[in-house]
Parts: C-alpha cells; sequence; structure tokens
C-alpha cells in the first residue's frame, strides 16, 4: 500500500508538474503574446502621431497655398485695373494726338491763307487815291 500511495503521489506530482509545465508555457506565451501586442501598439501609436504631424503639416501648407492664391488674385485684379486705366490713358492720349494732328491741320491751312493773302498785291477801290481819279 505504502508502494501504490507512492506511486500514486508521484503519478499526481508529475501531474502537477505538466499542469504546472503547461501553465508555465501558457503564461509565457501570454507573456509574449502581450508583448508583441504593447509593440503592436507603440507602433500604431507612432503611426498615429506620424499621420496627426503630418495632418497639420498638410493644413498648414493648405493655408499658406489659399493665402497666396489670394494674394496672386488681388494682385491679378489689380494688375487688371492697371491695365485698364493705361488702357483709358492710352485711349485719351490718341484722342488728344488726334485732335492737336486737327488743329495743326486747320492752323496750317489758315497760316497758308494769310500767306496767300499777304502775298496777293491789295489793290485800292478807294477812287480817290486810283490814278485815274488825279486825272
Amino acid at each position: 500500500r505504502l508502494g501504490e500511495a507512492k506511486r500514486a503521489l508521484e503519478e499526481m506530482e508529475d501531474s502537477m508538474q505538466k499542469v504546472r509545465d503547461e501553465l508555465r508555457d501558457e503564461v509565457s506565451m501570454l507573456h509574449q503574446s502581450r508583448l508583441e501586442e504593447e509593440s503592436a501598439l507603440g507602433e500604431a501609436q507612432e503611426q498615429m502621431l506620424r499621420v496627426k504631424r503630418l495632418y497639420l503639416e498638410y493644413k498648414q501648407r493648405q493655408g499658406e497655398i489659399e493665402a497666396r492664391e489670394a494674394m496672386c488674385g488681388e494682385r491679378e485684379g489689380a494688375m487688371r485695373a492697371r491695365e485698364e486705366q493705361v488702357s483709358r490713358r492710352e485711349n485719351t492720349l490718341k484722342a488728344r494726338d488726334e485732335w492737336i494732328g486737327k488743329r495743326e491741320t486747320e492752323f496750317r491751312i489758315q497760316q497758308r491763307a494769310l500767306e496767300n493773302n499777304l502775298s496777293v498785291p491789295r489793290t485800292s477801290y478807294n477812287p480817290q487815291s486810283s490814278p485815274d481819279a488825279a486825272s
């Protein structure tokens, strides 16, 4: 009986050792799994931080681009207004040059007429000053 009890005790101890070994292996696997999950979680958090940084950088650049586009739009508007002003000024100068050209032509015509009148000898229609009246 003592032998049976020792054998039963040994079997029980072997069985308990197997259970302990299985539990140790399972705990070890769970621990390893937990470490892997924590590592994966850490990597995911790092990626999330990178994504957030990239998104903030994207938003900042988008704001800068929109500001530049607005500034370019304002400059284009100012440039169009300036071109319109220059065009109006050119039209005014063109009209002025045409007016001056007409006045110069009129002046030359009048000048020639005056020169022609001065170069033609004047005859007097006063009968007292004519040579026939003296005789």
